[in-house]
């Protein structure tokens, strides 16, 4: 479905859901729906600087439904190509419907993860008659990079990339790549000794629960210095995801206003720090 600024497809749910997916791709055989809609002209893409009502003449985000939550295996990771040994795992994040607060989780506090994130610590748990270990539902989440030369990796924190520790686990929280800005480029981990090349902000993966809870996502981005407007969907209301389902948010490979495109920093121009996604990215409903 082409709605403006994001363009949404929906993959054919497998006759097996226990059938194994060698990579996790839009099939052929994906359904896709075109809306028309109204063209702002001259407007490339939709920014802070751009009427809402306006539609851009072609969409720059993509949303694509892979299939079931339950497709993504946390054992194996995303069995895709590029990826980086190790940095293809998604981020677990715990959330217990009961303590579930509405609004963007940047507005939440770090207090709100003692249940609702940080698998490495499930010790720490409180374990109440309300909030059990069980009563938790489990939600994978990802936001990965990709360098000029096709290296790909997942994010564990700001600057830093994922790495799946020697006994087979994460350590990193969900926290830390949820609840604050993260760059739009990083220094790629491939890069040779002396000769560091940046990996750009290209697709962010989640799983969502099931339908008592509702996951909705607000992207935001600053590819730019503070004279550089902000670019979004367009969807004031957040793209609402399906339930029990894992789906991959795709960026923008380049983001351009009406005065031209906006070109992507060096790999040393220190403006590079002030290329974001803003916070509050994930909204629980």
């Amino acid at each position: 479905m082409n709605d403006g600024a994001l363009d949404y497809e929906q993959e054919q749910e497998p006759d097996d859901e226990e059938d194994d997916l060698d990579t996790l791709r839009p099939k052929a055989t994906a359904l896709s729906t075109t809306v028309s809609v109204e063209v702002g002209e001259g407007h490339i893409m939709l920014h802070s600087g751009v009427n809402g009502s306006l539609t851009p003449a072609f969409p720059s985000w993509s949303l694509v439904r892979l299939g079931n939550a339950s497709l993504y295996n946390s054992a194996t990771g995303l069995p895709q190509p590029g990826f980086l040994q190790g940095s293809n795992f998604l981020l677990a994040w715990d959330i217990a419907p009961d303590v579930t607060q509405s609004g963007p989780l940047h507005l939440l506090g770090e207090d709100a993860w003692t249940l609702m994130a940080d698998a490495c610590s499930r010790s720490r748990y409180p374990r109440t008659a309300k909030n059990t270990r069980d009563a938790l539902m489990r939600v994978f989440v990802g936001m990965e990079y990709e360098c000029f030369h096709g290296s790909r990796f997942l994010a564990a924190s700001p600057n830093k990339a994922s790495k799946i520790h020697p006994t087979g686990h994460l350590k990193d929280s969900a926290y830390r790549v949820l609840a604050t800005p993260m760059p739009l480029y990083m220094a790629c981990p491939c890069r040779a000794p002396g000769k560091g090349h940046m990996a750009q902000l290209m697709r962010f993966f989640i799983t969502t629960p099931p339908e008592c809870v509702s996951v909705a996502l607000h992207p935001h981005v600053k590819p730019a210095p503070s004279a550089c407007p902000v670019f979004h969907s367009g969807l004031g209301d957040g793209i609402l995801l399906p339930p029990n389902s894992f789906c991959v948010l795709r960026f923008p490979y380049i983001y351009a206003d009406d005065t031209g495109t906006i070109l992507p920093p060096s790999d040393h121009n220190p403006n590079v720090k002030s290329c974001h996604l803003l916070k509050g990215l994930v909204e629980l409903r």
